[in-house]
């Protein structure tokens, strides 16, 4: 059956008129994936894609604000918004995977500094080809990312270029700002709304961190200054040994577990009774306790310089701080009683000032890298 010109010519007008409707979803759709996307995914549930991204509905507003003021087009201004996206959606990534490893929140300043350590510990480890095909693979997808982005922008501006369209869009604006505030999106339960879990409210707590990063880091220095002072009053330490030879060693192990967990305490239990036991037959005593780390699943560094610096380890900041600080550290305390202190294991820094340059003793060791 052939369709009449006239009515071909109707459809054709139609379809015209809705291309903008369309393309302008596609194109929020893609933003609100893009947003919502999370790495590493959570189940085979893809439903949290499709929900209303806080961010991107915050993006669309500023788009429309734009078109309404007669904004042009324009690369200066559109550039920066497409880099804020692709930021954004690193950042979300960066959220997950820091607590995930770490367990511990992820810190824009701290971490972002660790790239460069990070980009050269794969190309060190991973053979150079594999490398290249990976690094070439994130190059493409960042800039596919980019590419897309600029795309839906161009697409969205474009749509609200009319006055009808801007009205109906502030409408809908009012009402999912209602729902969003009724929701707190940013703090909410995904599942049970239409709206995803946003991050901006992340982000803002970076930002506030960097901008009073001078105040922290005066908090921090105050607390090293403090031990500083109650190390300058121990000019004659340790004099209780009597000369004794003293071995520190941290044992990373899951030691809190093994104990807490009747599972396992009844496995270990027996050996550590027998270790006890020969023990005592040459002559020594065996005792054991616990310690409230500072770190937990990872960031071993934290641990060690809190018992070596005598000082609280709240985060990395601080033990960045404590490395360039004056604070004494316990070898320091073994020097001035005239012991020869040797540490064994990967140094940061030349804050343990362990010594062997005299051979007399008795001697002090110090190692941190048994595992």
């Amino acid at each position: 059956m052939k369709l009449a010109p006239e009515r071909v010519i109707k459809i054709k007008k139609i379809l015209e008129s809705w291309q903008p409707v369309v393309t302008f979803l596609v194109a929020c759709t893609f933003l609100n994936v893009l947003l919502n996307f999370r790495y590493p995914a959570e189940g085979d549930n893809f439903r949290h894609l499709f929900l209303i991204s806080p961010e991107i509905f915050i993006l669309l507003a500023l788009l429309c604000l734009g078109a309404w003021c007669r904004i042009p087009f324009h690369r200066a201004v559109f550039i920066p918004l497409v880099g804020v996206v692709i930021f954004l959606r690193l950042f979300g990534v960066a959220d997950s995977l820091v607590p995930m490893y770490f367990y511990r929140p992820f810190n824009l300043y701290l971490d972002s500094q660790f790239l460069p350590d990070l980009i050269f510990l794969l190309y060190s480890t991973l053979p150079l080809i594999n490398f290249s095909v990976w690094f070439f693979a994130a190059v493409c997808a960042i800039a596919l990312i980019a590419w897309g982005t600029w795309r839906a922008f161009k697409t969205i501006y474009t749509f609200f270029n009319r006055r009808r369209r801007r009205r109906l869009f502030s409408i809908a604006a009012v009402i999912i700002g209602v729902l969003m505030c009724s929701y707190h999106p940013w703090v909410g339960d995904y599942r049970r709304s239409i709206f995803a879990p946003g991050f901006f409210q992340r982000v803002a707590a970076e930002i506030d961190f960097m901008l009073h990063l001078s105040d922290t880091t005066g908090r921090h220095l105050a607390a090293l200054d403090q031990v500083i002072k109650k190390g300058s009053q121990f000019q004659h330490p340790l004099t209780r040994l009597n000369g004794s030879d003293v071995y520190v060693f941290f044992i990373e192990s899951y030691g809190h577990t093994v104990f807490a967990d009747p599972r396992h305490a009844a496995l270990i239990t027996p050996f550590l009774g027998d270790a006890e036991r020969r023990l005592q037959e040459c002559g020594y005593a065996m005792a054991s306790n616990f310690l409230k780390s500072p770190a937990y699943g990872g960031a071993s560094w934290l641990a060690h310089g809190e018992l070596a610096g005598g000082v609280l380890i709240t985060g990395q900041l601080r033990y960045d701080l404590l490395l360039t600080s004056q604070v004494p550290p316990i070898a320091e305390y073994f020097n001035r009683a005239g012991y020869r202190t040797v540490r064994h294991g990967v140094s940061h820094g030349a804050f343990h000032r362990s010594t062997i340059s005299s051979v007399t003793r008795p001697m002090c060791i110090w190692n941190p890298a048994i595992s």
